[in-house]
């Protein structure tokens, strides 16, 4: 059992219904109370006080941290290029990843940042790139974000990672791919 993967798949009902709790509960307490009925859910059913804390913290990591948008963004833009992909949370006991969308042909995984920074692209590259042999399919690492950092553009274009912002543009809110999907699947081959 140890050697065991574990990866959680939240569908997208229920991490819209996360987003809207934790909007209107509040991160920390909702987080904190959710992990208690966790820990003795967990305790009372396996005993095991290792499995109890890894879990909760995983659990705990994506309260925190919904990625919503992020799933949103990557969703809309491939159903316009044709992909019927419907993107979720993914944990494994390895890592986690905001938005994981897998289209077929290949798996966009990656993290929503407000403000992304170089270390950003190369965290996501890394960790994408390393899941890529547990899923056994291409992985395209994604970030999505309202703000970059100098230097940003140029490494997600040399890393291949497809790079999303949200922008304002004549008073309306729109998606502008600072790296295109179909760049970052050229590096990624």
């Amino acid at each position: 059992m140890e050697d065991e993967k574990v990866i959680i798949e939240l569908d997208p009902r229920t991490a819209k219904l996360l987003s809207r709790i934790m909007d209107a509960v509040g991160t920390e307490d909702l987080a904190e109370t959710i992990s208690f009925l966790v820990y003795d859910f967990i305790k009372s059913n396996t005993g095991e006080e290792k499995d109890v804390y890894h879990a909760l913290w995983w659990f705990r990591k994506g309260i925190a941290q919904t990625g919503s948008e992020g799933r949103d963004a990557a969703e809309y833009l491939l159903k316009l290029r044709g992909f019927d992909t419907e993107c979720r949370w993914l944990v494994t006991d390895e890592y986690y990843f905001d938005v994981y969308c897998p289209t077929g042909s290949f798996i966009v995984l990656g993290y929503e940042e407000y403000n992304v920074e170089t270390d950003d692209v190369f965290t996501v590259h890394t960790n994408a790139k390393a899941a890529e042999e547990e899923l056994s399919m291409k992985v395209v690492p994604f970030l999505y974000g309202d703000k970059l950092e100098p230097g940003v553009e140029e490494d997600a274009r040399e890393l291949g990672v497809w790079l999303v912002l949200l922008e304002r543009v004549s008073g309306q809110w729109q998606y502008r791919e600072v790296v295109r999907l179909e760049d970052a699947l050229q590096v990624s081959t």
